[in-house]
């Protein structure tokens, strides 16, 4: 369980999103793990994961020892991030969106393994960590197509305005008499789209603060 860290660091998570029960209800349903060869290929909440890897194998005309799609809980998908290194991962896509994918994958992860969660990013800051300031519409969709969610943590991408305006917040809790600490956050806040849901990139956000 991730702890929301004491020091006053600059656009740190809000330590609310959603009520516990609203969030249960929302993450209580199952996963599907795709993996070839041992490693994962894809995570989502419905079959079409499956589909997209099959179709890109066929293309490749080359035969693999083992293709395994399982249902699992959000407990063993939340588990897995914990544990799985890039090089455990098979990714599918292009050199351009391998970019994007490998850099939302270290905003969690560093050479010792799993590093925690320090705060939300905009599309913009994607974009110039990835060099491209000027594409953060193809940076965007990239990670649109994200095919490992939550490992690959394309959840922590927000709106720009919607960054700006929890900082917002958080600046102005800074001089109230607890400091900025137990700000919360309601449904107020849009963090954008995702492509599992806009209400399930919340709930997702809201894990990540317990």
């Amino acid at each position: 369980m991730l702890m929301k860290p004491k020091s006053k660091a600059k656009n740190r998570l809000p330590s609310k999103v959603a009520s516990k029960s609203k969030r249960e209800s929302a993450l209580d349903q199952k996963w599907v793990v795709v993996s070839v060869d041992g490693k994962i290929a894809g995570i989502s909440t419905d079959y079409k994961v499956l589909s997209r890897v099959t179709e890109h194998l066929a293309e490749q005309g080359v035969l693999y020892g083992e293709i395994v799609a399982k249902t699992v809980d959000f407990d063993y998908v939340w588990e897995l991030r914990g544990r799985l290194s890039w090089d455990d991962l098979y990714i599918i896509g292009s050199r351009f969106q391998k970019k994007v994918w490998r850099t939302l994958y270290d905003l969690t992860h560093d050479e010792s393994g799993f590093s925690g969660v320090k705060e939300l990013y905009s599309y913009s800051d994607i974009a110039q960590m990835c060099d491209n300031l000027p594409g953060v519409r193809s940076v965007a969709h990239a990670i649109g197509l994200n095919p490992i969610s939550v490992i690959i943590p394309c959840h922590l991408v927000i709106p720009k305005e919607s960054k700006e305006k929890i900082e917002e917040i958080q600046k102005n809790a800074e001089v109230t008499l607890f400091k900025g600490d137990g700000i919360c956050f309601t449904n107020s806040i849009d963090f954008g789209e995702y492509a599992l849901g806009k209400a399930l990139k919340s709930m997702i956000i809201a894990q990540e603060l317990d």
